[in-house]
């Protein structure tokens, strides 16, 4: 088989021409505007199915958690110093 260096692909100046690209809003893959599914997680790229931005649920109940367990210890600490 007769391997000429020209058999690589579209050069540089081709690949650039055929359309901007940005990052897939599920894997940050680089993925060319408009396209319709991501070639590297195949999700589509509509608008209904982009991750929502902000924190899930469970992160901000753990945060709240969290300070209630920061003021009860906080509140135990300063209960000698209250009955004094």
């Amino acid at each position: 088989m007769d391997w000429d260096e020209d058999d690589r692909g579209p050069a540089e100046e081709e690949s650039a021409s055929e359309g901007e690209t940005a990052p897939c809003p599920h894997c940050s893959a680089d993925i060319y505007d408009d396209a319709e599914r991501c070639p590297a997680c195949g999700m589509y790229l509509s608008a209904e199915d982009a991750p929502r931005p902000g924190w899930p649920a469970w992160m901000w109940i753990a945060a709240a958690l969290a300070l209630v367990v920061c003021a009860l210890m906080a509140g135990v600490q300063m209960l000698p110093w209250l009955f004094r």
